[in-house]
This record gives C-alpha cells, structure tokens and sequence, in this order.
C-alpha cells in the first residue's frame, strides 16, 4: 500500500538502531511505509479516544484500509525486539504483519494490518469482560467465547510460536505473549500481536497452582461459568495438565512448542470429529422419524 508520503522504510543492516532505520537481527530486507505525522494524526483523529483500543493501541483507516496504530515512547525503543520485523515471520497467517512507521517528537508509531474483530478489544477483553466497556463498538455486553472457539485460538497461538521457535532461522522468542497482544479475525482466528518489548515477565503463579488432580469439581473452578457443560471434560483434563507443564520450574521438563501444537492439534481434531458425529447422527434421525410416522398412519 502507498501513501502520500511515498517512503519506503528499510529494515536491514548491521546495527541496532530504529531511528537509522537499520537493526543487525534482520536476516532479509523488508520494506515498510514511511507515513508523516499527519497521515496518522488524520488516521486517528488527533489520537482521540474514541479510536483507543487498548493502552496505546488505536483505531485507524488509511487509503480505505484498516489499520492499528500503536504508539512506542521512546524509553521502550531500546526495549523493541526487531527480530520480528523479516519477511518470513511477517506473513505468517497466526502473526499480525506490521505495515509502517512514523517517527513523533520522543515517540516512535508502528502501523499494523488490521483484524476486524480488535475493533472489540484483544483476547484479554472477549475472556475477562473489556468488551462491555468498549460500548462504542457494539451494543451488547453479553457475548463470550464458546469452547471450541477458545481450544482453537490457543492452536493458533501455538502455532505462531512453533513459527517463532523452530521454523524460522534463526528463532526467535517473543517474550511478551499474553492474553492483550492476542487479537482474533472475523472467523475468530488468533493472531500474536507484534509489540515485542522485552521486558522481563514472570510466570503466572496462578496458573503454577492448577491442582495435579483430575478431581472434576475441582478443574470446574478454573473454567468459565459461562460455558456451562458445553465443554469435554477429557479435553479440560489436558489442557490442564498442559498448561501446568509448560510452567515447570526445570526448563527441561517444559513441553516444546512443537509437541504443544502436537496435543493441541489431537484436540481439536477430535473436536471435529464430535461435531461430525453429531452431524451424521442428526441428518440419519431425520428420515427414521419420518418412516415411522408414515407407518402409523398406514
């Protein structure tokens, strides 16, 4: 996409420097656009909140399209880790792509593609209840993700950090993963958000104390009321035990990225495979009730 700036942004070099435009962790050249301080101004609004979407995250439309403009002080430049920033990672289906940049006095603004659900907030919002204070970008608070929806995003995100830590070369860690640099599409797919500030994050003691047992009315306090029985408890006992393992206090005994997709990827199949069932058991009811009401009346 151009702009009326009609800059092109080289990400390449040897040093680690925005500002010049060069950073050394870059293993191809990419090209992003260059925008002015009134493209995004416009874009924006003047930045007015009614286009806030999360922390410094806002709402844009440039050239018809729409975009997330995310505002960088300039403490946490130094912080940005560019190794998302290679043609490779930037088009993976699960990664949002950054577009562009502009430079602000003492501020640095990175422009993303767009997923047309973060108009309702990230991941965070649709679990934890951020949506209803959003009122300005839908009219009813009373929405939730189901768990089929919820057992995909997290083979979604999954799969972005199978991407990061085995496929591309050389890896990369994010290191900033959680539920508000998580945005979902129209159909609901995750996409990691690109706003690699490495700054040190502890691991969820919460999630350290799932209990070891398989005790259903204990797992039942860490799950969504809202879900109510839609849910395999089968598939909740392995979630659990995953998420537990992936917090070891020995790195060792720490699952991969590839065997977590690996289990993930098990689960969502047999999730398929129940929807299937039910499908077929559904239509092959039908035509029975049928017969049996025509042999009646005969």
């Amino acid at each position: 996409m151009r702009t009326t700036s009609e800059k092109k942004v080289s990400f390449e070099g040897s040093q680690n420097d925005l500002d010049s435009q060069t950073v050394d962790v870059m293993p191809h050249k990419l090209l992003v656009e260059a925008y002015t301080i009134e493209e995004i101004k416009k874009a924006t609004e003047e930045f007015d909140s009614s286009n806030l979407i999360e922390d410094y995250v806002f709402h844009s439309r440039i050239s018809g399209k729409n975009l997330a403009i995310k505002k960088i002080e300039t403490c946490s430049i130094s912080k940005i880790d560019y190794g998302l920033f290679n043609d490779a990672i930037h088009h993976h289906p699960n990664i949002i792509r950054l577009l562009g940049t502009c430079v602000i006095v003492l501020q640095r603004v990175l422009i993303h593609y767009w997923c047309l659900n973060t108009l309702n907030g990230s991941l965070k919002d649709w679990l934890h209840g951020g949506l209803a204070m959003k009122n300005q970008f839908i009219t009813s608070c009373d929405i939730f993700l189901t768990w089929n929806q919820r057992l995909r995003i997290c083979l979604d995100v999954a799969t972005a950090l199978q991407f990061m830590h085995h496929i591309i070369d050389p890896a990369y860690v994010h290191r900033n993963i959680k539920s508000r640099n998580i945005f979902l599409d129209e159909e609901f797919k995750a996409k990691v958000g690109q706003t690699p500030i490495t700054d040190e994050v502890a691991l969820s003691e919460k999630i350290k104390v799932i209990p070891e047992s398989e005790n259903a009315e204990e797992l039942k306090e860490w799950i969504n009321s809202a879900l109510g029985e839609n849910y395999s408890f089968d598939a909740v006992v392995t979630l659990a035990n995953l998420a537990r393992a992936c917090v070891e206090e020995e790195p060792s005994l720490r699952p991969n990225t590839g065997e977590i997709v690996e289990k993930l990827s098990r689960l969502v199949e047999e999730l398929l495979e129940g929807e299937e069932q039910l499908i077929i058991s559904e239509s092959s009811c039908k035509p029975l009730f049928k017969a049996e009401a025509t042999s009646t009346t005969m």
